[in-house]
């Protein structure tokens, strides 16, 4: 496996051993094996821009921005007109491209030099295959995300990502996109914002998908190094929480893939990560940090690493979405209380922990301000308990199947051995069980309800939260706790924990290459490879087990992702001529939308429609052709021919009740009937490509 910065022991810390200096390869290694901190330049510049409102776009890009729309209300800002006209935030975006690819040829060369050398090798294998033994089991998982592509069937969610990406292209400024604030989306427009050709740019885009992924998984390995696991058991809980993270049927990765969310959850962890590290350390002086030569006050050199670590974090996670917050918090809340059960008088600083708590519930049920809307109708709906915590633990609550879609049936058996974990003190115990304890308390819930009805957000949304839980951690861990085999223990990286809960102390486990030559105990590796496919494949994806491998290797046919009329709309833009310039584009609400989401902006019906009648479509559409032939301007009509369609309905629709199993069919309906209206209306047939377009071109 790729090198963590972390080694192979969390009792060892070896993240933050020194390093050989002058050595530019070792320090490229930490920054590229960080898994985040090589977004921060990028964080920076962008920020900088929205700051001094300087230009995205190069010259002719994003100049035909309806000054009006604005994002959170805020007015256009000014685009710099002095002697000084700074390089588009695009144009730098590229720069850093190119300098972290150079940077990380030079981290790569570095890492095959030191594990491809003569010492590196073993009596079976050489080291050159030692080396790419390490990368195999990471180039399969990106197989896994790679092979399916982004998941694309119309009207799910991942529409709206891919809008917000392209949207980039007609901004004149940063706090001009109204979803500026989630910076990754610019970040996907700097790769793949160029590519005129949807189903092109959709190829690429499934790349950077796939990079995303494996980012986030990469940040698990290293949270599940951090509380004890060795390298082969942090990757089987890294395939397992791949395969069984999400929500409803949808997988994470998969659902997610190209949007903020991802940025947010690997920020998340990476904090989460970071209090493990900080929590193991017995304090700041049992660091072994390179001290300065000469510094002032060296017992706070330590300090103002993590300090500075944790707010590059912190400000990664908030621009990319405020959840991952949430979620870092309810994981350094779980590393606190574990902390606090190691010291020697955790019973009473536990008591006096749950008296706070109890008292800060009752204060906020008394006093803290809250909408009249959670006591009239949140809280008779059953989403909250008579004191006003999440009703998590009622079966017939709504809140309780929300928690079902986040953790599903592998996450029911995750809690439970997380619970079977307690008995140790074990830091994955507190990370299975706290946010659901945390929600579940009123000084928790109700200040987090009152935000998400100040922002408009639904209820139901609350448990986003529980992806702080770490899916499938507290199995895999229990597994390896339970090997009584020292060959096991040492393979894992685990060392029996003494009375107090603490790593007795024990040697140094050897290295782990990452290939075949040390193998998990054959009994205990069995039992689970056994339990992971057994949960992967028994689990239904309906309520209310959702099981996710349904999603995550599910590839829609064309029709329901609405590929062919991507096809189409990358094939006017190719065959432009003929067409007129800047034509205003009719079509179905959902071809329409589809067309806004590739970068086209002068749509009549730029959003997403979902349960609406054919009938209703079909008056739509009609008023918007005849209301485009009374327009100045030319217009383009995009027909939904019903010889396209070849799918009845959508499965994913209907087990998991998100949109309506038809829905893809009723943007083919009545596709005759709109085409005799276009010809009676005066529109001119065009052939493009292997599809027909109408077109009225006012004289």
């Amino acid at each position: 496996m790729l090198p963590s910065a972390d080694g192979p022991s969390a009792s060892r810390l070896p993240a933050f051993r020194p390093l050989a200096r002058n050595n530019a390869g070792v320090y490229l290694q930490r920054y590229f094996g960080s898994g985040w901190a090589f977004f921060i330049p990028y964080l920076a510049v962008y920020l900088l821009y929205a700051l001094l409102a300087w230009r995205v776009n190069p010259a002719g890009l994003g100049e035909g921005l309806e000054q009006g729309a604005t994002a959170g209300g805020l007015a256009p800002p000014a685009v710099p007109t002095s002697f000084f006209l700074p390089p588009a935030l695009l144009h730098v975006y590229w720069v850093l491209h190119a300098v972290h690819l150079a940077l990380g040829a030079v981290a790569l060369r570095s890492w095959w030099q030191a594990h491809a050398s003569p010492l590196a090798g073993t009596a079976r294998f050489s080291p050159a295959a030692s080396a790419l033994w390490a990368i195999l089991p990471w180039f399969g998982l990106a197989l896994v995300f790679a092979v399916p592509g982004v998941y694309l069937e119309y009207p799910a969610d991942t529409w709206e990502h891919y809008s917000r990406i392209n949207e980039w292209s007609i901004q004149a400024a940063v706090n001009q996109h109204y979803a500026w604030t989630k910076s990754s989306y610019f970040l996907a427009y700097s790769l793949v914002g160029q590519i005129d050709s949807p189903l092109r740019q959709l190829t690429w885009l499934n790349a950077y998908a796939t990079g995303c992924s494996l980012l986030l998984c990469w940040q698990y390995f290293r949270l599940a190094q951090a509380t004890g696991l060795g390298r082969r058991a942090a990757f089987v809980f890294v395939v397992l929480n791949a395969l069984t993270t999400g929500n409803g049927l949808f997988g994470f990765s998969r659902y997610y893939g190209i949007s903020s969310s991802v940025f947010a959850q690997l920020g998340a962890v990476a904090l989460i990560t970071l209090g493990i590290r900080i929590a193991q350390a017995n304090g700041f002086g049992g660091l072994s940090w390179p001290k300065p030569r000469a510094a002032l006050l060296p017992a706070l050199y330590p300090l103002s690493r993590f300090a500075l670590t944790a707010l590059a974090l912190i400000a990664f996670t908030a621009f990319s979405h405020t959840q991952g917050l949430g979620i870092a918090a309810l994981g350094i809340a779980a590393v606190s209380v574990w902390r606090i059960g190691q010291s020697r008088h955790a019973r009473g600083i536990l008591l006096t922990l749950a008296l706070a708590l109890a008292g800060a519930s009752v204060v906020t049920i008394l006093y803290w301000p809250r909408s009249a809307l959670i006591d009239d109708s949140i809280r008779t709906q059953g989403w909250l308990t008579s004191w006003y915590g999440f009703n998590l633990f009622e079966i017939s609550s709504p809140a309780f199947e929300r928690m079902l879609m986040i953790l599903g049936g592998g996450g029911l058996l995750n809690l439970l051995a997380g619970i079977c974990l307690l008995y140790r003190n074990h830091v994955v115990a507190w990370l299975t069980i706290t946010p659901l304890v945390a929600l579940s308390l009123p000084v928790v819930a109700v200040p987090f309800l009152q935000q998400l009805l100040q922002a408009n957000q639904p209820v139901l949304i609350f448990h986003r939260m529980l992806f702080a839980i770490p899916a499938g951690l507290a199995i895999v861990t229990l597994l390896a706790r339970a090997g009584r085999s020292p060959s096991l223990q040492d393979d894992l990286g685990v060392a029996p924990p003494n009375s107090t809960g603490r790593p007795a102390p024990t040697h140094a486990p050897a290295p782990d290459s990452g290939h075949p030559a040390q193998r998990l105990h054959p009994p205990w590796f069995f039992y689970i490879l056994t339990a992971t496919l057994a949960g992967l494949i028994l689990i239904p994806a309906s309520s209310p087990g959702y099981g996710r491998l349904f999603n995550i290797l599910l590839q829609p046919p064309a029709d329901l992702n609405l590929r062919q009329e991507l096809e189409t709309i990358g094939e006017a833009k190719s065959h432009a001529v003929g067409l007129p310039a800047n034509p205003r584009l009719v079509a179905s609400k959902g071809i329409s939308y589809a067309a806004y989401s590739t970068g086209a902006r002068n749509v009549l019906i730029p959003y997403r429609s979902i349960n609406e009648s054919p009938g209703e479509k079909t008056t739509r559409v009609r008023l918007y052709l005849e209301s485009a032939v009374h327009e100045a301007g030319p217009t383009l009509f995009i027909p939904q021919s019903p010889f396209r369609l070849y799918t009845a309905w959508s499965p994913t629709a209907y087990l998991s009740h998100h949109w309506h199993p038809v829905e893809v069919a009723l943007e083919y309906a009545n596709g005759t009937e709109h085409e005799s209206f276009a010809r009676r209306l005066g529109y001119q047939r065009l052939q493009v490509g292997r599809h027909h377009l109408y077109v009225h071109a006012p004289e």
